[in-house]
């Protein structure tokens, strides 16, 4: 379990007393945001990644109407720095894509958010055919959750650059966490695999066909890639693990040991095997939260949450609601982790602004300070 790390009160409430200083410039609607307003954005980033600690960082952010910013911080591995157009694997954010994607095909009539998945899944262990896909997206399956079971982390670890497809996951699934579908909350990365072996069946094509067609080549989303079965033309910074290391700080996996992504991606797939940059991964959410990819009706069936038995936290169809997370917003996103790396975003329904952080390093998993100091900024936008 992985202790998060607290940020300082007092470099917390410097960060946010910069951005407190107003700006009149007139901004360029379709650009960027205005040089001044930038750079309170960049001192608050740069100011608050110091704080946390970060070894490197890709941030975006865009306010509706008004511009984008982009900004990186820090270093990939030594005398090589963090740059904007520099991919990520963003992890489990992916399984927000994949729940646009099967939304897309409800649209269109080939499947429904109703539909047992046992009308394409047989026959497969710790597999109830009686679930529904809704179920599946809403993590109410009860079904367990591969990435815990022992084989299968020492078969991932075993050899980095293995492809692995999502029918040989099956070897490593788990018991169910209960057995009644529906009746409770319970987060795992089968209900998403299995998600993507529908969407094969039902298109005839593989996962990443489907979602550059019906998804990304619409958003215009060219840099973000279903990896590893599409290759970036960008470049990956280096993934520094603590989970990996022999004393728990952070080492160099691509240095220490040939990592590349390949397996984890792979192995984990509509579960998270995305990558993207942040100002991409910004765009998608500013254009799904804004009914630009998928229909309202659509939009609504994702924003329909279940509890989870957390405190101010539900979750919809692979859409998370943190209630009051920063500035007393309710805020809508989905975090993701690859070893090596996380990242973290926020759609404010109330002002559209929509921020997205992605790091090449897993030791840190609260980003909600670095979020809400630039979403404070964000609030003084005039």
């Amino acid at each position: 379990m992985k202790i998060f790390q607290f940020v300082s009160m007092f470099a917390l409430l410097v960060a946010l007393c910069v951005a407190c200083k107003k700006d009149d410039s007139t901004p360029d609607q379709n650009g960027p945001l205005p040089d001044t307003y930038a750079q309170r954005l960049n001192v608050v980033f740069d100011s608050m990644c110091k704080v946390m600690n970060l070894k490197g960082a890709s941030a975006a952010l865009i306010i509706p109407n008004k511009g984008t910013w982009n900004q990186a911080f820090g270093e990939s591995h030594s005398g090589v720095p963090i740059k904007t157009d520099m991919t990520f694997t963003i992890g489990s954010n992916t399984k927000t894509y994949i729940s646009t994607l099967m939304l897309k095909l409800q649209e269109q009539g080939k499947l429904s958010m109703n539909d047992t998945i046992g009308k394409w899944i047989k026959d497969k262990p710790f597999t109830n055919g009686q679930v529904t896909i809704r179920q599946l997206l809403n993590q109410t399956s009860g079904f367990g959750d591969f990435t815990y079971n022992p084989a299968y982390i020492e078969a991932i670890k075993s050899d980095f650059n293995r492809v692995w497809y999502p029918e040989e996951m099956f070897q490593f699934f788990q018991e169910p966490y209960f057995t009644l579908p529906g009746s409770a909350y319970a987060y795992s990365d089968q209900n998403l695999l299995l998600a993507g072996l529908i969407i094969e069946a039902v298109t005839g094509k593989r996962v990443e066909k489907s979602m550059r067609e019906y998804i990304l080549e619409p958003a215009k989303l060219p840099y973000t890639v279903y990896y590893p079965f599409e290759t970036s033309p960008l470049t990956f910074p280096h993934s520094w693990s603590a989970d990996y290391s022999p004393d728990g700080t952070l080492i160099d996996l691509d240095a220490s040991f040939g990592y590349n992504r390949i397996a984890f991606c792979s192995a984990d797939n509509a579960a998270g095997g995305m990558a993207s940059t942040a100002v991409e991964n910004a765009q998608f959410w500013d254009k799904l939260m804004t009914g630009k990819i998928i229909n309202q009706n659509s939009l609504s069936q994702m924003k329909t949450f279940v509890e989870t038995g957390l405190p101010n936290f539900r979750y919809g169809l692979c859409l998370q609601e943190s209630k009051n997370r920063f500035n007393g917003r309710t805020i809508y996103s989905h975090n993701g982790y690859v070893p090596g790396s996380i990242n973290d975003n926020a759609y404010d329904p109330i002002s559209g602004v929509c921020i997205t952080i992605l790091t090449n390093q897993d030791n840190i998993l609260d980003f909600a300070p670095i979020l809400g100091a630039l979403h404070k900024v964000t609030l003084d936008y005039k």
